[in-house]
């Protein structure tokens, strides 16, 4: 304190410095353990979006036969059908972000790795997206090509030489 006044200058290298050398390094084992807890959790994402298109796949499939029978029970079958694998979806989101959040510290960032552990992670994630885009793709492909059955189905009921 100098004239009454306070002061919170300090010396920002030595902060940083002390910051840098105060995180803790992560061992192999929490690295191995965080990228499998990370690949399965992409797995459950990649489940959760392919049932969401399945989910309005089957809203369009149940409604279609319900426009060919004209049954009351067709509407509300389809919307619960679709509620239920979009709630079943959204359930293996939700899951598949809480599967990683007892890695905060990696998340953040907070943490030193060895000099030979950046590269075994990069090897671990270059496979690890490989599968996943894979995935990803397949699961937006799925979800794509889960509406032609219902229009299959409305276009046998509904289209007069079709029939």
């Amino acid at each position: 304190m100098k004239n009454g006044t306070p002061s919170f200058n300090t010396n920002a290298k030595q902060d940083s410095e002390k910051r840098e050398v105060e995180l803790p390094k992560l061992t192999d084992d929490q690295i191995n353990d965080y990228l499998s807890v990370t690949a399965k959790a992409a797995k459950f994402k990649s489940v959760g979006l392919t049932l969401g298109g399945i989910g309005l796949a089957l809203f369009f499939a149940i409604m279609g036969f319900y426009e060919s029978i004209h049954y009351t029970i067709f509407p509300s079958t389809a919307i619960i059908t679709t509620l239920i694998t979009w709630a079943i979806s959204v359930g293996f989101f939700i899951y598949g972000f809480l599967l990683t959040r007892d890695f905060y510290q990696i998340k953040r960032k907070q943490f030193t790795l060895t000099n030979e552990q950046p590269k075994q992670i990069q090897n671990k994630q270059k496979n690890f997206h490989d599968k996943n885009n894979k995935r990803i793709i397949a699961g937006v492909v799925l979800c794509i090509l889960a509406i032609i059955p219902p229009l299959a189905v409305i276009a046998l009921f509904t289209i007069p030489f079709l029939k």
